[in-house]
């Protein structure tokens, strides 16, 4: 069964299973879907290639890599007591961002 969490108004993440699909409905519209253990290159318009991955941690998070040349972002996603999503996110620069996304 798939899980939808929404960012904005125009940004959503759903997760089915072992896969994870980013929807972005401004311009112009990205999307992409990540499958468990299988690394993909996306292409997303104004940032250019992108290396990606999707695992999971021994706490059973699922970790997004995010490449572009020597640059590394990682993105961390669980569900909290609520069961909203919290997603971390490491940054090249060693900061770190967090926000939670309400589960429709």
């Amino acid at each position: 069964m798939a899980t939808l969490f929404k960012i904005s108004a125009i940004e959503e993440y759903t997760f089915n299973g072992d896969q994870m699909t980013y929807r972005s409905h401004s311009a112009p519209p990205t999307q992409w879907t990540l499958t468990l253990g299988q690394p993909t290159n996306v292409f997303v318009n104004g940032v250019g290639l992108l290396q990606m991955s999707l695992e999971k941690d021994e706490y059973g998070r699922y970790l997004t890599r995010v490449r572009k040349g020597d640059d590394e972002m990682i993105h961390t996603h669980r569900l909290d007591s609520k069961g909203q999503l919290e997603i971390s996110t490491l940054l090249p620069s060693g900061k770190t961002s967090r926000r939670v996304l309400k589960r429709l």
